[in-house]
């Protein structure tokens, strides 16, 4: 537990010195739709699932990057972690996708 929790404060202080604003919204978006994040955040950002949160409205869009990318990282509620699945600078990429979707 310990080791975990070391781990997850080393891994969120690597992404706070690095801002997703360094991401790619392109690649970003590719990874959005092959990874099924439609399904619940939808293709726009608004959600199909009731209790998403709305990115084409903003909400949850005011974390600071480093929250945003532990997020991805390791999940909350219904969605799942993607460590393991994606790396660093692909989640880096989804989340300044995702910043892209507010109108």
């Amino acid at each position: 537990m310990f080791r975990r929790a070391i781990f997850l404060v080393s891994w969120l202080f690597a992404f706070s010195q690095q801002s997703a604003f360094a991401g790619d919204p392109f690649a970003g978006k590719k990874i959005w739709g092959k990874h099924t994040c439609p399904m619940c955040h939808g293709i726009d950002g608004v959600p199909v699932i009731p209790g998403t949160p709305n990115f084409a409205r903003g909400e949850g869009m005011i974390k600071p990057d480093s929250q945003l990318l532990l997020v991805v990282y390791s999940g909350a509620k219904l969605m799942p972690a993607w460590k393991g699945l994606l790396t660093r600078q692909e989640m880096i990429n989804v989340v300044t996708y995702i910043r892209t979707l507010q109108k």
